[in-house]
């Protein structure tokens, strides 16, 4: 049949009828030109196109049975409501537009249905049937469509097999306590780009469910879905692949945002935010194909194993990725128990517990990639093969933890080329998920060479990662996010701009710095070289208290009072000098005045006095008391050759001898004293008379 709708477009579809059509007014106005759309379509032979204007109200479900197009335009998609609508002809083509469609949805197969503006929705709390069913045979074309709390456990829309589907800007909202996918696929081919899916509860892929056949979508988006196996996806059959998707606070008991148990997955370019799962924090893989490319995965947990990813089976591929702050009791990362894991060309970031670790016989790579902030005893686990030399550093990033992993200009992780593989613009692949030919392709919007996420500026073309700075106007030209007006890069601005280094070619010189002396360099910023703050005329790097015009190398030291006033650095309570502080002040110097008395003094005998400070003096030893008495009483009868050496106060000619302490002051001794000094006295003075 001719007349039949092109699948390239959905847009052809919602145009109005040709200007050959019948028009017909369906409605209860003046201008209405029949009551119901029964009777439009029976006015009206099949060979002649109708479009059909349906006033407001609620109207019966409508049933297209024959080889004919029909077009139904509402007036009002909030006040223009159809029970459902059917399809079931092969060669039946049916538009409608701008209507919203109730408890019995919509049907199509065999033949071709094509949606648009229109809204499904339930008076009731559930339905018996999908809000759109795709049969064997049928098309479906649908654009600008929102599914509001359609709760159905068959799922929203149904796809069976030998169906083909292409849907646009569909959005699922409302469905936090429904149950089922918002889209199955049993068989056929779905194809569908931006799709917003919000809430939902399912057993398996609250968000997409595939068993059979092959779904491509292009711009998709689940948020707040659960389930008890992949919360957003789930791939049990056929082929899917899915590109530009963002799945975000999804919660599941197995695979926290998406599970492969057969089938064959392909995840490109995907952002995957804080899942939540038992096992799997963002994904499970039980059998079948599992690839991920350019894909981030932030903040996932699993309370019982594997922080992002668990594999027990199948062969799951990982190449450009990020996994960053992902959490797990031993593997924050991925951990395989069964099947192949190949991670390649990826960055971990701040892991709580390993990046990876394989405990199940099959292969477990780890290749050219890069770990940083890995919280575990070992960063990779056993069972994995991998190569730690150069793999733990920073890859340097331009903020992470804001969620900016573009990669700076000194990045370890730039033109890695791995196999020869190549950026999207022509250079050596990066690591993670801004790198290889399937990367974002990111805006040149100033053609500088450099897109976004190289480019902190991309409408100034001066602006870019490789550019010269130029100083102190405000711009970062070379995207090093440093302050502009900050030269030495010593954390201070220049003072000339406001700020407070007052030398901002010298990093030695800022606020706080320590002065060099008198140098002719002020470096601590206070105005001064080496200033001389109490006057004293002594400079602060050469006086020890410049807060003191007392306190200088100058100054007169006061012993005793616990201040250095001549600077000299040694203890106030030395004054000797002779590293024993007085016993006065606490000390253990008996004569502070006197450097050679002191604890480590050398004691002199028989001199009267204590030069160790132990309280005695060292005496000679002369033997007996009588020998001593009776050898001082001769000397004393002798008075011409006994006179006592004026230095010592002892006989000129005494014998030497050994010697020993005696108590109290030092004297010659104990018998000399008693028996021997009167008649020495007295010998003294009869000689001095005589020489008078």
């Amino acid at each position: 049949m001719s007349r039949l709708i092109s699948s390239a477009a959905l847009v052809a579809l919602l145009l109005p009828a040709s200007a050959a059509a019948a028009t017909a007014v369906v409605g209860s106005s003046d201008g209405a030109t029949h009551a119901t759309i029964a009777a439009a379509l029976a006015d009206t032979p099949p060979s002649e196109d109708l479009e059909i204007i349906l006033g407001a109200g609620d109207w019966p479900q409508v049933q297209l049975s024959e080889a004919r197009a029909v077009l139904i335009r509402g007036e009002n998609a909030l006040d223009t409501s159809l029970e459902g609508v059917v399809v079931d002809h092969p060669d039946a083509v049916l538009s409608v537009i701008g209507v919203r469609i109730t408890e019995a949805g919509a049907q199509v197969g065999p033949g071709t249905l094509g949606v648009g503006e229109t809204l499904f929705a339930q008076a009731d709390a559930t339905s018996p049937v999908p809000a759109i069913t795709v049969g064997a045979g049928g098309q479906l074309h649908a654009a600008r469509v929102l599914v509001d709390e359609w709760q159905n456990p068959g799922g929203a829309f149904v796809f069976e097999a030998d169906s083909a589907a292409e849907i646009r800007d569909v959005a699922f909202h409302g469905r936090a306590v429904a149950d089922g996918p918002a889209l199955r696929v049993q068989g056929g081919a779905l194809f569908g780009e931006n799709i917003d899916i919000i809430g939902g509860r399912a057993a398996r892929g609250a968000g997409l469910q595939l068993e059979q056949g092959s779904a491509v979508v292009r711009d998709l988006i689940v948020r707040e879905a659960e389930a008890d196996v992949g919360a957003a996806v789930w791939i049990g059959g056929g082929t899917a692949y899915l590109t530009d998707v963002e799945l975000r606070e999804n919660h599941a008991g197995t695979g926290g945002q998406l599970a492969v148990d057969g089938g064959t997955l392909t995840l490109t370019r995907g952002r995957l935010y804080d899942g939540e799962a038992g096992i799997g924090g963002a994904f499970w893989v039980g059998s079948g194909m599992a690839t991920f490319q350019n894909v981030l995965f932030w903040g996932h947990t699993a309370q019982g194993r594997a922080g992002t990813g668990a594999v027990d089976g199948g062969t799951v591929v990982v190449r450009q990725a990020n996994v960053h702050g992902s959490v797990g009791p031993a593997v924050g990362g991925f951990d395989v128990r069964g099947g192949d894991l190949t991670v390649a060309s990826s960055i971990f970031t701040f892991i709580d517990g390993q990046a990876m670790a394989g405990a199940g016989g099959g292969e477990v790579l780890l290749e050219d990639s890069l770990l940083w902030g890995v919280l575990a005893s070992e960063p990779v686990g056993t069972g994995v093969g991998w190569e730690i030399n150069g793999t733990v550093q920073d890859p340097r990033m331009r903020g992470a933890a804001a969620g900016d992993f573009a990669l700076l200009a000194d990045s370890p992780a730039l033109d890695r080329g791995i196999g020869g593989a190549q950026d999207n613009d022509g250079t050596a692949a990066d690591l993670g998920m801004y790198g290889g030919s399937w990367a974002w392709e990111m805006v040149d919007g100033d053609g500088d060479g450099f897109v976004d996420g190289r480019d902190c500026d991309d409408a100034d073309p001066t602006v870019h990662e490789e550019a010269d700075d130029h100083l102190y106007d405000g711009i970062d030209q070379d995207c090093d996010g440093r302050s502009d007006y900050d030269q030495d890069r010593d954390g201070f601005e220049a003072a000339a701009f406001g700020g407070t280094d007052c030398d901002d070619t010298d990093a030695a010189v800022f606020p706080g710095a320590r002065e060099g002396g008198v140098d002719g360099i002020d470096q601590d910023c206070d105005g001064e070289d080496a200033p001389d703050r109490d006057g004293d005329g002594w400079v602060a790097t050469l006086d020890c208290d410049d807060t003191d015009p007392g306190v200088n190398p100058d100054a007169r030291e006061d012993w005793y009072d616990g201040v250095d006033q001549d600077c000299s650095g040694g203890s106030d309570y030395d004054r000797d000098g002779d590293g024993a502080e007085s016993w006065g002040y606490g000390g253990t110097d008996c004569d502070d005045n006197d450097s050679s008395v002191g604890p480590e003094a050398a004691e002199v005998a028989g001199d009267g006095r204590d030069q160790d400070c132990d309280g005695e003096d060292l005496q000679p030893d002369t033997g007996s008391d009588a020998a001593a008495a009776a050898e001082a009483a001769d000397g004393a009868g002798d008075e011409t050759t006994s006179a006592p050496d004026p230095a010592t106060g002892a006989a000129a000619d005494a014998p030497a001898s050994t010697f020993a302490k005696t108590g109290g002051c030092s004297v010659a001794g104990a018998a000399g004293a008693a028996g021997g000094m009167l008649p020495l006295v007295l010998g003294l003075v009869g000689v001095l008379r005589r020489r008078d």
